[in-house]
């Protein structure tokens, strides 16, 4: 009777082994891509680019924007272990003044 009882356990803990694993990788997967892309498309991007160019090259995918003072700072997803995310920041003329990535 004890051997059936270890048995169900562990093809229970089993089933919940790999159902957590999937849902892991449904999550982790698409969001990584995004990040891997946003770091390649960054290193197109010069000084002075126009907030057009800058969304013709990263484009909407993870976009946060925000305002810090007269400055525009779009930040775009980096990864999940990276330090911080991809800030793109603009003048008042809404041209690249500065670019911050991992």
């Amino acid at each position: 009777m004890l051997k059936y009882f270890v048995g169900y356990w562990v093809m229970f803990i089993s089933v919940i082994l790999v159902f957590v694993t999937l849902i892991y990788l449904l999550i982790y997967l698409p969001s990584q891509r995004i990040s891997q892309e946003n770091l390649e498309n960054v290193k197109k991007i010069n000084h002075g680019a126009s907030q057009d160019e800058v969304i013709s090259i990263m484009g909407n995918k993870g976009l946060e924007k925000g305002v810090w003072g007269p400055d525009s700072v779009y930040s775009y997803e980096a990864g999940i272990l990276a330090s911080s995310n991809i800030e793109i920041i603009f003048n008042g003329k809404m041209q690249v003044r500065q670019i911050i990535f991992p």
